[in-house]
């Protein structure tokens, strides 16, 4: 095991973040508690600044359905950190088994979070099927909060090409319902085995090329396959307005899975 700023254990590699390797380690400060550390070493200048803005955004926030911020510090020439709450389990990408009403059940957390979010006025940016995690109680949780940015500053670009909002990829006004989108795209991902939309030469994502839900997976509730299609929209005014409209929708469509009769958002 090798040690990091002098607290951290580091026990194995986790991922990257959108900054900077993520790893797993027993805090020294916290009794040996594992955390999912952001290690920020050997990161430029403008990646510590955004380090910054995430803490910033997170200090202070705790919800069920997020990845809880432990601790942010800078220890001198050795760089900074941002220490989070490790969640154990899977990334929804490694939970295609599950059951259509455990993906129903997932997207009900998933909005849940978000509501919280958005209500704080925080855009999470960069919703993949690897950027949440289901653990062994089946719980939901989202991680990497990297790319999260306060609403109405929200730039094009960033984030995770096959998940993204067509706004997201061009010149134009970005709004939560981006994140609506994007977790449009993870589902759509989790049933049907793919990404949504094709991705031609040079990168451009072809959102007129979608393939009906109905088609690929014909078992799926209908009310189930056109609500996901709902949070697809290319247009952003006819996606849900918010993740709290997209979980009424849900009811009132017919999609009428335990997971969307308790719970509030």
């Amino acid at each position: 095991m090798s040690m990091v700023h002098n607290r951290f254990e580091v026990t194995q590699i986790l991922g990257r973040g959108a900054e900077a390797p993520v790893v797993l380690a027993r805090d020294r400060a916290l009794a040996g508690r594992l955390v999912a550390l952001k290690d920020l070493s050997a990161a430029a200048a403008d990646e510590v600044a955004r380090a910054q803005r995430e803490y910033r955004l997170f200090a202070d926030l705790a919800h069920p359905h997020l990845a809880r911020l432990l601790d942010y510090g800078v220890a001198g020439s050795a760089g900074a950190y941002l220490a989070y709450e490790y969640v154990p389990g899977r990334a929804l990408e490694e939970a295609r088994d599950l059951p259509v009403d455990g993906v129903a059940d997932c997207a009900a957390q998933a909005l849940r979070a978000l509501a919280f979010l958005h209500a704080k006025g925080i855009f999470h940016g960069d919703l993949s099927p690897t950027n949440l995690r289901l653990t062994p109680s089946d719980r939901l949780k989202l991680i990497d909060f990297g790319l999260a940015r306060p609403l109405g500053s929200i730039q094009p670009g960033g984030g995770t090409p096959p998940y993204l909002a067509p706004e997201r990829r061009h010149e134009g006004a970005v709004d939560a319902t981006a994140d609506l989108f994007s977790l449009g795209a993870v589902l759509y991902r989790i049933l049907a085995g793919d990404a949504p939309f094709p991705i031609a030469d040079g990168g451009r994502i072809e959102y007129e090329r979608i393939r009906p839900l109905s088609e690929l997976r014909p078992d799926l509730p209908p009310a189930l396959a056109d609500w996901v299609h709902g949070l697809l929209c290319p247009e952003p005014a006819g996606r849900p307005p918010s993740a709290r409209i997209a979980r009424s929708r849900a009811r009132t469509d017919g999609v009428f899975f335990s997971a969307w009769k308790g719970g509030s958002l």
